[in-house]
């Protein structure tokens, strides 16, 4: 990913958060004839020497993993917003947008046995039933359960690299970030308020 060196974010631990918080990605790989991508719900894991994993499953009916042949890239992205030149009150200024993105590349390993699939299905559903008031127990008869399966196709990707792109004006003097903090507020918009935020955080540092 083509990535300014201001706008730069290296830091692994909030990489990896940010995956956490957003991990509905983008699977990209090339087919045989195509160029090869499906949303799909990601767990990240991270190995006490350091080694990073995604966790993931997808249709069997979806021809995309027959095709994976080499590394993959998984796009990550979440709140970004239109900035207007109206916002700084000064002349010379264009349109722009910021945003955060994470690119993750890495090699695609199947996990399709009966155990490898159980462990990845429980793992997806106490991940996100975790952020239910009532959470479903998961509990089914394994008949259902076994049927259920056969139509998926569980992998995980062996991350290789991780680069992540925080466009937040950095290189903006803080007057400006903070009008612009200002205007994004006035939006009363979720996207605006997590930007907002965001840029936030690097006029206090």
């Amino acid at each position: 990913m083509y990535i300014p060196k201001d706008y730069e974010m290296n830091n692994i631990d909030t990489l990896i958060a940010y995956i956490k918080e957003n991990s509905f990605g983008i699977l990209v790989s090339e087919g045989k004839e195509l160029i090869n991508g499906t949303h799909l719900p990601f767990l990240v894991e991270r190995s006490s020497d350091n080694n990073i994993k995604l966790i993931s499953h997808m249709s069997k009916a979806n021809q995309q993993w027959r095709e994976i042949n080499g590394e993959v890239l998984i796009i990550f992205s979440g709140a970004h917003m239109y900035i207007s030149p109206t916002w700084y009150e000064e002349e010379g200024f264009v349109p722009t947008w910021d945003y955060q993105s994470v690119h993750v590349y890495g090699k695609y390993i199947p996990k399709n046995s009966p155990e490898d699939l159980r462990e990845i299905m429980e793992k997806t559903i106490e991940y996100y039933e975790g952020f239910q008031t009532e959470p479903w127990n998961g509990k089914i008869p394994d008949h259902i359960y076994n049927r259920l399966i056969e139509g998926v196709v569980g992998f995980n990707i062996e991350v290789t690299d991780i680069q992540g792109q925080w466009k937040l004006h950095q290189d903006h003097p803080d007057s400006r970030k903070r009008k612009v903090v200002s205007a994004l507020r006035e939006l009363k918009n979720q996207d605006a308020g997590k930007i907002a935020n965001e840029i936030e955080k690097i006029i206090e540092l």
